[in-house]
């Protein structure tokens, strides 16, 4: 999926920090080992304080987040632009704190001292982007077992009727703005919730089937949705590709809007 803007660093000491961080990261050759990088603890510790230092935590706001049953979607999104962010983030995200010390070698106090940074840092950006909702429960640090297994899952408990509710009333508002061509939203939304490929599909079909006119116009659409789906077998690949076809073969299936959606609107 394209990386969606993250927070600026600076260019000149960007390219040297890319350069030294290259070399502090290996493959291990064993295939089947369940932990396939390592990095310079102490290294990354310092590019991590780096990059907490020079970004803009308001610019990893993926949307302004009005009602708490959003927050599953929020969270998928912000994940997104936080790895895109920080070194190591991918790794930070997608492995408890055990198994993300293991991505390190150095010191047991550097490798200590480069998870409390990257802990620290997502406490911070949290905290910063969400302490104003009215759904957000105060804490004196925020984890991601928190977020991910106590808030979200409140979110969604404590009212399910309202949940869907919320849910099935925004969809129609990004699908609009898919119809414009703006997809990344809508699909954002789709795999935020989990939606199988095939439901994600016909989640766009709905939008541009009926923008077919003629049996050729249906044919062309079939054709698009085929090669699509054969190209590459990542779903925001394939919508990506097929939407990139319909704006080169079909730019007048993309409806008239009446300009870019405020990100407070979405």
């Amino acid at each position: 999926m394209s990386t969606p803007s993250t927070a600026t660093t600076p260019p000149v000491s960007r390219s040297s920090s890319e350069e030294s961080f290259k070399e502090s990261y290996k493959k291990l050759s064993d295939p089947s080992a369940s932990i396939v990088s390592v990095y310079s603890a102490a290294f990354t510790a310092r590019l991590i304080e780096h990059v907490m230092g020079c970004c803009v935590i308001e610019d990893l706001n993926p949307f302004e987040i009005k009602k708490k049953y959003h927050l599953q979607e929020w969270y998928y999104c912000f994940k997104k632009k936080f790895m895109g962010t920080f070194p190591s983030g991918e790794e930070f995200f997608t492995h408890p704190r055990e198994e993300y010390e293991k991505f390190f070698s150095g010191s047991e106090e550097s490798i200590r001292q480069v998870v409390n940074s990257m802990e620290q840092c997502f406490h911070m950006c949290i905290k910063r982007l969400l302490k104003d909702k009215a759904f957000f429960k105060v804490r004196k640090f925020y984890t991601r077992e928190f977020i991910e297994n106590e808030l979200i899952p409140s979110t969604k408990a404590d009212d399910k009727a309202a949940y869907r509710i919320a849910i099935n009333a925004r969809r129609p508002k990004l699908a609009m703005r898919a119809s414009q061509g703006d997809y990344k939203p809508l699909l954002s939304h789709l795999l935020a919730l989990s939606v199988s490929p095939e439901g994600i599909w016909d989640q766009f079909l709905v939008i541009f089937t009926p923008k077919t006119t003629t049996p050729k116009q249906f044919e062309e659409l079939s054709m698009l949705f085929k090669e699509a789906k054969s190209q590459v077998e990542d779903i925001d690949q394939q919508i990506h590709f097929w939407y990139a076809s319909i704006a080169e073969y079909h730019k007048n299936w993309l409806s008239k809007g009446p300009g870019r959606v405020k990100r407070s609107e979405v």
